[in-house]
């Protein structure tokens, strides 16, 4: 899974955040978007472990693929100003992996 870096959003905002899938097995390059994908969004700080996943769609464009979830006022994930970590898991059969992938800070 790719890395994010910082997004800041309005919390008058409702947009996707997007996260760049890499899936691999056995040195090739695979399509993950079978496998369940879901986000987490933590306040920084918190133990992931008590977070709530929520469910992520697929985006495949120019031959990359992008986990993506809606994110904002008026629906998606509605997150009250602060900075969050951005987790996403991708279930895929015998791999589970969690990653956190970067920062969001609502304003």
């Amino acid at each position: 899974m790719g890395h994010g870096g910082r997004i800041v959003l309005s919390s008058s905002t409702l947009e996707y955040i997007r996260v760049k899938v890499e899936a691999i097995e056995s040195g090739v390059v695979v399509n993950p978007t079978s496998s369940t994908v879901e986000f987490a969004f933590p306040p920084v700080g918190q133990d992931i472990s008590s977070a709530t996943w929520v469910a992520g769609s697929w985006e495949t464009s120019s031959g990359y693929y992008y986990a993506r979830t809606l994110v904002g006022a008026g629906g998606g994930v509605v997150l009250a100003d602060g900075t969050y970590e951005v987790w996403v898991r991708v279930n895929q059969g015998v791999e589970f992996p969690h990653r956190k992938t970067g920062l969001l800070d609502i304003l």
